[in-house]
């Protein structure tokens, strides 16, 4: 197989992974064609110029990340009246994943909701193509407008993918651990991904390499480079110790993630002295033969079942709990 059809068949495959949405997304309307992420990353390869430098897929006057163009999967509306309870007494904010919006979260804000949890979901950075540290800038102003809304002196923060990364920023470089009960991970790549093996070994030749991130970027914009494997982003995040101070963790990630690769990328390591502060769950653990892709995570039945026990194990802590 030659370098063309390498390049080819990871940009499909890439491409597939964002165009796929939720069955109920297409009622009512055409469902996009295998034909269609097969014409566009022939269209992408036919403008490859010589030196990778050069590389455009859309041509010069086209900036704009393909992700961005389409179609969200809904949209959830924040309840800015909403107040926490004594069993539930931090507000939930869920934060989606590259090329997405707070739509995925439709299916588990419902469930939280009628949970008794107070739930916000914020769309943020140009649909999470825009660097992370300008996402989290943005997300951490929401942030703390939830906590002068609500009353509440610290959040529980649910990231899926991206979103995960954009949290932690927040919580480790601009001061939000202190504001931080709990984080859910779902799926986030904490130690980095080779991108569904797009910037794997698979591509064997440096040009061949040079030219598939450039076409990841198309798709997502710059900011995949600070999630691969070894990034200056990941390396300084992670530092010494990935965990904060006063923050407790779980994480879920799934075996069949095409995405998130190796998927235990997923997992954060639990102290020796305090194994119980992180959890780290396959969604494989609750049933062994399920699969469940990476953007099926958010709205997924068997990972809003794994994120409402945690919560509720979170709960079960609370003061009004212990004192009941």
């Amino acid at each position: 197989m030659g370098i063309r059809d390498q390049l080819r068949e990871h940009l499909v495959r890439t491409l597939r992974q964002f165009w796929r949405l939720s069955p109920a997304e297409f009622e009512g309307r055409t469902v996009p064609s295998d034909g269609m992420t097969e014409e566009l990353a022939d269209e992408m390869l036919d403008n490859l110029p010589d030196s990778p430098d050069d590389f455009s897929p859309f041509g010069a006057d086209q900036e704009v990340p393909l992700v961005v163009k389409l179609r969200p999967r809904g949209t959830v509306e924040d309840d800015w009246s909403a107040r926490p309870t004594p069993e539930r007494p931090w507000p939930v904010v869920l934060l989606h994943g590259t090329g997405q919006s707070n739509g995925d979260f439709q299916e588990l804000t419902s469930a939280l909701r009628a949970d008794g949890w107070v739930v916000f979901a914020p769309s943020y950075g140009i649909r999470a193509t825009s660097p992370i540290e300008v996402s989290a800038e943005f997300v951490g102003a929401y942030l703390t407008q939830v906590l002068q809304a609500t009353g509440a002196e610290k959040l529980i923060l649910l990231g899926h993918s991206q979103g995960g990364l954009v949290v932690r920023y927040w919580m480790r470089f601009l001061g939000g651990a202190r504001h931080t009960h709990h984080f859910v991970g779902l799926a986030v790549p904490h130690l980095g991904t080779t991108i569904g093996g797009l910037a794997s070994p698979i591509i064997r030749t440096e040009r061949g390499e040079e030219i598939a991130l450039k076409i990841a970027e198309a798709a997502v914009g710059p900011v995949v480079h600070q999630m691969l494997v070894d990034s200056e982003f990941i390396t300084r995040l992670n530092g010494d110790d990935p965990l904060d101070d006063g923050v407790t963790y779980t994480c879920i990630a799934t075996r069949s993630d095409s995405l998130v690769q190796p998927p235990e990328s997923g997992f954060l390591p639990a102290p020796d002295d305090d194994p119980h502060r992180v959890h780290n769950i396959w969604v494989q653990d609750l049933e062994p033969h399920s699969v469940v892709l990476h953007e099926q995570m958010p709205f997924d039945q068997k990972v809003r079942r794994l994120v409402l026990a945690a919560l509720r194990r979170v709960a079960a802590g609370a003061p009004a709990a212990r004192s009941t």
